[in-house]
């Protein structure tokens, strides 16, 4: 399925929406009436429930259309750069969907705004008063104030003086620039992080089993196999979706950060494997971490649990796009066993 691909219409209004549905007949043998192509009847549907018009898009709400000529966007259920395109139809004339940078957003008035859609997440529509091509034109009413987010200067060197110098000095006198860890010796110290959180590898594999009955459209099975594949990367990764686990950073700040050096070796694996390069070659491949990558690490770690001291807010104009950067020190990954 690419773009429109299933031929939705494009209904701008709460009229349009009933009299598409009460016009189109359901699929033989069944109760499912295709919004666009009949063949595509399995994609894009369109359903009444009560007092409202639905379009689904691959068996899930997308838009809700109400009296009043009010709407609501729901995220998809599968939340990628693929589905801006895929998804163009279910919106009225002048409204469309943009990828930027691992958001979603929802454009109006042919695209002078922009509202962010988070995953899971959903933002209601409404008419300003006011006509685009012939139809009513419609403005985001409940979307969160962007906000934009600027690192105060030095702050994070601060910080990491502040908290980290005794482990940082006896990081400048083990650390070798030049090894190269291996998956297999960062493995047992990273079950063993991960067992001192609450999931140890059976108590992963045994959630994985509990909710494999469930069906595909439960949304704890999709949230625990999200969170499973999460765990991988704790405390946090430095690169690709950029989630923080506060449950994991805190427990390695209060290892670094004091001048017991039980945990410290076990904390620099960790580091090491988080923040180092991975290097392919001579016998073998490992993770090369400097000390600049290590305190590069520590600066993350601290910019997400001080991000109040870290972060200074600038408040955009509705329909604004904010930069992505920065804005990941507010991400937390969700626990949900």
């Amino acid at each position: 399925m690419a773009y429109n691909t299933y031929g939705a219409p494009w209904i701008s209004s709460y009229a349009e929406a009933v009299k598409r549905y009460e016009d189109t007949k359901p699929i033989r043998g069944q109760t499912v009436r295709p919004l666009g192509h009949r063949k595509y009847h399995m994609w894009a549907s369109i359903d009444k429930q009560q007092d409202t018009i639905v379009l689904i898009y691959e068996r899930f709400p997308c838009v809700v259309w109400r009296e009043g000529n009010e709407f609501t966007v729901h995220a998809p259920r599968y939340y990628n750069a693929f589905q801006g395109d895929k998804l163009m139809g279910m919106l009225p004339s002048g409204c469309g969907f943009e990828w930027d940078k691992g958001r979603l957003f929802v454009k109006t008035d042919e695209g002078r705004n922009k509202y962010h859609l988070p995953r899971n997440k959903s933002l209601v529509f409404k008419e300003d008063g006011k006509t685009l091509r012939g139809g009513p034109r419609y403005t985001c009413v409940d979307a969160e104030v962007p906000v934009e987010y600027k690192l105060r200067r030095g702050m994070q060197g601060k910080l990491v003086a502040e908290n980290f110098t005794p482990f940082l000095s006896w990081v400048r006198v083990v650390l070798n620039e030049t090894e190269r860890l291996t998956h297999e010796a960062a493995t047992p110290v990273y079950e063993k992080f991960l067992t001192e959180l609450g999931y140890s590898e059976q108590q992963i594999e045994a959630q994985s089993k509990a909710v494999e009955p469930l069906s595909s459209e439960s949304d704890y099975k999709h949230s625990v196999y999200r969170f499973i594949n999460q765990l991988r990367k704790l405390p946090f990764p430095l690169e690709g979706e950029r989630y923080f686990s506060r449950p994991a950073c805190e427990l390695m700040f209060n290892r670094v950060s004091t001048e017991d050096a039980t945990h410290w070796p076990d904390m620099l694996m960790l580091i090491r494997k988080r923040a180092g390069r991975y290097y392919w070659g001579n016998g073998g491949g490992g993770y090369q971490t400097t000390y600049d990558n290590v305190v590069d690490y520590l600066k993350e770690l601290v910019s997400f649990l001080f991000h109040e001291r870290v972060l200074e807010a600038e408040r955009l104009e509705p329909g604004q796009v904010p930069s992505k950067r920065n804005a990941h020190f507010k991400n937390e990954i969700v626990h949900v066993f």
